[in-house]
């Protein structure tokens, strides 16, 4: 094998290795990019989704409460007869 050939491919082979991590390099850099854009855009909705989670805690407290309150007004409907709510008559006042 002639020396010249040689060191002539391992240039080459250096040359387009040099030239994939350029490449690779710079797809890094889109990627990086476009991470930084979308954690900009999921901040925001990190944000709204920790306040819904805060007001489902919230409206879930206030269920177990409700429910705790129709356990104890329980005993006392159970024992009378339901009422009957009528509307008010349409003409309240004598004509």
């Amino acid at each position: 094998m002639n020396a010249s050939l040689v060191f002539l491919s391992n240039s080459q082979a250096m040359e387009e290795y040099q030239d994939l991590v350029a490449l690779l390099e710079a797809h890094l850099a889109i990627v990086e990019e476009m991470v930084v854009k979308l954690q900009v855009q999921m901040d925001p909705l990190l944000s709204i989704a920790s306040k819904l989670d805060a007001l489902n805690d919230a409206l879930q407290f206030q269920i177990q409460q409700m429910d705790q309150l129709c356990n104890l007004f329980s005993p006392l409907t159970e024992s009378q007869p339901p009422t009957t709510i009528l509307p008010p008559p349409l003409h309240a006042t004598p004509l």
